[in-house]
């Protein structure tokens, strides 16, 4: 096969696809810099690296794909935990991007006087919106409005009383939070309840002139009719499983938008359920685990259920060892695990371990859940043994 030097758009054309105004490389919630504090401090290392692998497959993209620019929706650093030697990340990966490259600050990583976004050395294709409102660049046949969070929170709507004008097609690119899908991502990755940063309404979008927008904010994947987010590109922690990654999108002359996703995370995260009721002995447990986590690499969480027999000494390193050598780390759960326990037999004893059973069954300030944690917790300790904790 000829080389060929068609552009993106002439290629398009010639493949019975609209010709586009412009291609881009969206990316937002990249949160370099994140703690990770429920992981080992070795594998908070391994994370945070993912995150600048994300950053540099992401820059890489954009050669690949023939955009006019990378667009960068917020989020991308942690503001108060930032390292200098991550600064100097951003600025040599940015700097040598083959394109454009648009920020737009978010809550995360606010717009200051001290920000990277504001104090590093970047050459002139990177563009930082620094505007509290909707500002316009000219990017290929494109015009994108993109706008700065100045704080970590209390940033009011950016397409509040906001419109258009001047050439289109027109693409907004900011940090907020869509309101009917607030209801649906209200959480951090800490458990936290997420804040409104910057709301809207998807039907401000087409009201206020724009063909589409590409926002950060939410963590899972959105693909809606005029909105774009594209989700964090590597998961912050287990449950986050929303898809995210770079999104390529084609806008055409008219608005019209084309979307393809595309993973820039080289390392995965997998939430495993495995119920073990029925496994005879501790062996067979860590048999389960082994079969049931083959062919998976990355960080996995496991999370054991079902019924076993209370003589059971399930050790969670031992589980952890039984996984494939290809996965980095493993974290157990059990508390949808319980112990097989005939408390019908156990308090008809004439024994210490009988009285024990009786005063917890009939102790009426015990909720189910405790009465249980208190029984199989005391009944390991009378059998001698040391694996007590039954609430992981």
């Amino acid at each position: 096969m000829q080389p060929t030097d068609a552009t993106p758009a002439e290629s398009a054309s010639a493949a019975g696809r609209p010709t586009l105004a412009g291609t881009f490389v969206a990316l937002g919630d990249l949160h370099l810099d994140t703690p990770f504090a429920w992981a080992p401090a070795s594998v908070g290392r391994l994370r945070r690296n993912d995150l600048r692998d994300a950053l540099e497959a992401s820059v890489a993209l954009c050669e690949t794909a023939g955009a006019d620019a990378l667009l960068l929706a917020g989020d991308i650093y942690e503001h108060d935990r930032i390292t200098p030697d991550t600064a100097r990340f951003i600025t040599r990966v940015l700097n040598r991007c083959s394109c454009r490259v648009l920020v737009a600050p978010g809550n995360h990583d606010w717009l200051s006087p001290s920000s990277v976004w504001a104090t590093a050395d970047f050459d002139d294709h990177v563009h930082v919106f620094d505007g509290r409102s909707l500002e316009p660049v000219r990017i290929a046949g494109v015009t994108v409005w993109g706008a700065a969070h100045h704080s970590p929170s209390g940033t009011p709507g950016f397409l509040d009383d906001f419109r258009v004008r001047g050439e289109g097609p027109h693409l907004g690119l900011f940090h907020g939070s869509e309101k009917a899908g607030f209801s649906i991502e209200d959480r951090d990755q800490s458990g936290r309840s997420k804040q409104p940063h910057a709301p809207f309404e998807a039907s401000q979008i087409p009201r206020s002139g724009l063909a589409h927008a590409v926002v950060g904010h939410f963590h899972r994947r959105r693909e809606a009719t005029h909105h774009t987010y594209p989700g964090n590109p590597a998961p912050l922690a287990f449950g986050e499983q929303g898809g995210g990654g770079a999104v390529v999108l084609g806008v055409t002359p008219a608005g019209a938008v084309e979307r393809a996703w595309h993973s820039v995370s080289a390392r995965s995260m997998h939430d495993v359920e495995i119920d073990v009721t029925g496994c005879f002995d501790a062996s067979a447990i860590r048999d389960e685990v082994a079969s049931k986590t083959a062919g998976l690499s990355g960080l996995v969480r496991l999370s054991l259920t079902g019924e076993i027999d209370l003589s059971i000494e399930l050790v969670d390193d031992d589980v952890a060892a039984a996984v494939s050598p290809t996965i980095d780390h493993v974290v157990v759960r059990r508390t949808k695990l319980s112990q097989a326990l005939d408390f019908t037999t156990l308090q008809a004893e004439a024994s210490v371990r009988g009285q024990f059973v009786r005063s917890v069954l009939y102790d009426q300030r015990l909720d189910e859940q405790t009465r249980f944690a208190v029984l199989a917790t005391g009944l390991r300790a009378l059998d001698g043994r040391r694996d007590l904790d039954v609430s992981r």
